[in-house]
Formats: structure tokens, C-alpha cells, sequence
């Protein structure tokens, strides 16, 4: 097991990784593997973004419905008209029209006349099929939304692995390049001691040196990444810019043998997945819309007014009932060519739905090889690590015996630095796939309703 130290311990006295690119400190927090998932559930911006994207969905859902209620309106106005036509009718309204007023003149050229009007109106239209094809339409796409906001969040919680282990697996990096560095470091003593003693040459005390140097470059660069991978963690999680985020998880877990046989082997219904299925619900409420307007609406509609001469004034009430009855004839074309068009879609709706059934199916049979292949691949790394390690051991105790050459302890140096690098990277591969598998599995979710195989 690829043993890991704690983030303070790892970068030397001197490196200013805690000043910003201007001079500023930086921000730190120290979180865990939950407590870096929670963060970013709350303040994941991408995230904030798709709840805001499904609450407008679940709005117009409740707007689409709002039509089984009748609308009802209340109206006040005032006007003042010296057009014939208004300043007869408004006369009328007002139950003031006398004798006088059937003058010719008068009703050439009337006086102007104010009118104080009010009045509250009832409509009601719920026996309109297309309205509730729309609203059936509407539904499945706040569902839809709803579903895509779970995958997000599912994507959130994945990513947030990913980085995560992205940052432990830079500092297990950093902490194996300061593991080479010492070693080089030593190294390059014993090769001056010899050198003292007369058993060694400059050639190798400068081979040595630049080891050392090359060891600490690599320490240099391993110090930077983990800045990054740390920066990048801290922009996913939501928080300012320049905080540093510090892995309280610092130990990669024991590979274990068998990880794939705890895995399901079918994504099953996804959130994503039946998104999808939503989405081809409500194409098919959409074809059913453009079916339905062809067919006759009604309405129903009462209307209260009054009207008076003064703001105040004697009011004289009327009162309008009906019912309205709408009958599509002739369209040029265009109810047809919809109806087409909606059917065009439904069609795509379906064959997309059939294709992401497909690949969430190949993601999840290669996800499951991944996670076998990486397993596999960290136990390989992790002997080839000890064996490198044992073999650097025991070229030291040859080199001080005088039994190997400085270029062999080098060499066997570097292999093992190499090899401890290459046992954390295929540790880290290992836990990102199987992180991609739990996200390909995904949390399966139950099927619409009216969804009809």
C-alpha cells in the first residue's frame, strides 16, 4: 500500500506555495472526500445553473395548466369620445338616452361624452384539446428537467471524485518525488565520501549532482501540480479564486481482488435515461397537440359592466353571457404540415432514447473492464514498486561494498523513483474508474407513467 503524509509535510521550507500569483495568501481548506461532495452539491455553479433550468421547467408545467380555471379579469377606464358612433353607444350604456338626442345634428355631431366604465369578466376554456395535449406536454418536460437536474447531480458528486483524487494522487506524486529527491541526495554523499577516500571519480560525483538536480526539478514541477490539481478542485467546489483545498483523505485505499463482482451489470433506468423517456413523452403529447387542433374548441365566457357619466354617478349594469364555439376549416396547409412535423419529432425522440439506451449499455461494459483492467494494473505497478524499492536497497549495499558502479546505483535510483510514481498514478487510475462506473450505473429511476413499450 502506497503509504501517503499529510499535505503540511509535504512541500519544503522556502517553495511559497502559499501566496497567490500577486503576492497574496491563499485561502485553505481542509475537507474530506464527503465534506468536498457536500460543498459541492450546495455551491457547484453548473449545478446552481440546471436547478434554476428545472424550476423554470416546473413553472411552465403550472402555467400549461392554469387553463382548467376559468380567467377572470377586473376592468376600470375612463373615456371621452365626440365620435357619433361612441357617444351614441355610451349614451346608451349609460340609460341617460332621451328624445332630444334623436336630432339630427345632435347625432351628426354629437358633444363630447365621458364615459366612467368597470366591469368584471369570467372566461373558461378547458374543452380545448391542444391545451391539454400542451399541458400533458409540459409535464413530461418538467419530469424530464427534473431527471436531467439528478444526473447533474450525480455528475457533480462524480466530478468531485475525480478532482479529488486527482489532488491526492498529485500529492502521493509530490510526496514520491521528495522520496527520489532524498534518495538522490544521499546518493550524491556517499558518492563524495568516496571520493575523498579515493574510491570514486568526478565524473561521478557530477553524474551524481545531476541526478540530484533532475530529481529536484521533478520535485519543482510534482509541487505545481498539486497547486493546479488543488485550484481546480476549489473552482468545482464553487469557492474564490485562489483557495486551496487541502485533502483530508490522503491514503489511497488497498486495491481490493474481486471489485467488479459488487457492480450491476445494467445501468437499468438511469436518471439520464429517463430524461430521455420523458423527452419522448412529450414529443408524443406533442403529435397528440398537433392532432387535436383540428378539432373544435369552446368557450364559455360572461361579461358584468357598468357605466356612468361621473366617477361617482348613478351606474347603469349590463350583463353578457355566451358560449363561443371555434372550428378549424381551412389553414392553407399548416395544421397538416405541423402534424408532420410532430410525428417527424416523435419519431426522433424515440430513436434518440433507443441510441442512449445503447451506449449507457457500452459505457457500463466498459467501465467494468476499465475498473478490472486498472485493478489489475495497480497490483502489477504495486509489486514492480517494491521489487524497484528492494533493488535500489540492495545496489546501495553493493555501491558502499564497492561491488557496483555509480552509473548502476543511479540507475536503479531512478527506476525505483519512476516506479513509485507509476504505482500512485495506476492506484489513483484504479479508484477514477471504478468512481466512472458508479456514474454509468447511475441511480436507476422508475419509467413515466404513460410510457408504453
Amino acid at each position: 500500500m502506497i503509504a501517503l503524509v499529510a499535505a503540511g509535510t509535504l512541500v519544503r521550507p522556502g517553495v511559497a506555495v502559499a501566496q497567490g500569483t500577486e503576492g497574496h495568501e491563499r485561502e485553505w481548506r481542509r475537507l474530506t472526500l464527503e465534506e468536498a461532495e457536500r460543498l459541492a452539491l450546495e455551491s457547484n455553479r453548473s449545478l446552481t445553473a440546471e436547478r434554476g433550468r428545472a424550476e423554470a421547467e416546473a413553472a411552465h408545467a403550472e402555467a400549461a395548466g392554469a387553463f382548467r380555471w376559468p380567467v377572470i379579469a377586473a376592468e376600470a377606464g375612463f373615456s371621452r369620445s365626440d365620435d357619433p358612433v361612441a357617444a351614441f353607444g355610451t349614451r346608451l350604456r349609460q340609460g341617460r338616452f332621451a328624445e332630444e338626442d334623436f336630432a339630427l345634428p345632435t347625432l351628426n355631431h354629437p358633444d363630447a361624452v365621458e364615459d366612467w366604465g368597470g366591469a368584471l369578466s369570467v372566461r373558461w376554456g378547458a374543452l380545448d384539446a391542444t391545451r391539454w395535449a400542451e399541458m400533458s406536454a409540459a409535464r413530461h418536460g418538467a419530469r424530464a428537467a427534473e431527471l436531467v437536474l439528478g444526473r447533474a447531480t450525480e455528475a457533480t458528486v462524480f466530478q468531485t471524485r475525480i478532482l479529488y483524487l486527482d489532488a491526492v494522487g498529485a500529492q502521493a506524486r509530490l510526496q514520491a518525488s521528495l522520496t527520489a529527491e532524498e534518495a538522490a541526495r544521499s546518493t550524491a554523499r556517499i558518492v563524495e565520501r568516496r571520493l575523498a577516500e579515493g574510491l570514486g571519480t568526478e565524473a561521478d560525483v557530477l553524474q551524481a549532482e545531476a541526478n540530484l538536480s533532475g530529481a529536484e526539478a521533478v520535485t519543482v514541477a510534482a509541487e505545481r501540480e498539486l497547486q493546479d490539481a488543488r485550484g481546480r478542485l476549489a473552482l468545482h467546489l464553487g469557492l474564490p479564486s485562489g483557495t486551496q483545498v487541502v485533502q483530508a483523505d490522503t491514503s489511497l485505499a488497498v486495491v481490493p481482488m474481486n471489485p467488479v463482482e459488487t457492480f450491476r451489470s445494467e445501468p437499468g433506468l438511469r436518471s439520464d435515461l429517463g430524461a430521455s423517456l420523458e423527452r419522448q413523452e412529450e414529443a408524443v403529447a406533442g403529435a397528440e397537440r398537433a392532432t387535436a387542433a383540428r378539432l373544435p374548441t369552446l368557450e364559455a365566457f360572461a361579461r358584468l359592466s357598468s357605466h356612468a357619466p361621473e366617477v361617482f354617478g348613478t351606474r347603469e349594469g349590463n350583463v353578457t353571457v355566451g358560449v363561443q364555439v371555434s372550428v378549424p376549416i381551412f389553414s392553407g396547409g399548416a395544421l397538416g404540415a405541423a402534424a408532420d412535423e410532430a410525428r417527424a419529432l416523435e419519431r426522433v425522440a424515440r430513436a434518440e432514447h433507443e441510441y442512449r439506451l445503447e451506449a449507457a449499455r457500452t459505457e457500463v461494459e466498459e467501465s467494468l473492464r476499465a475498473v478490472e483492467a486498472a485493478r489489475r494494473a495497480a497490483v502489477a505497478s504495486d509489486a514492480a514498486r517494491a521489487a524497484a524499492d528492494e533493488a535500489y536497497r540492495l545496489m546501495g549495499r553493493r555501491f558502499e561494498e564497492g561491488m557496483a558502479t555509480t552509473t548502476e546505483l543511479l540507475q536503479t535510483e531512478a527506476r525505483a523513483a519512476e516506479l513509485r510514481t507509476r504505482a500512485v498514478d495506476a492506484r489513483v487510475r484504479y479508484h477514477q474508474a471504478e468512481a466512472r462506473l458508479t456514474f454509468a450505473l447511475g441511480t436507476p429511476v422508475d419509467p413515466p407513467a404513460e410510457f408504453d413499450p
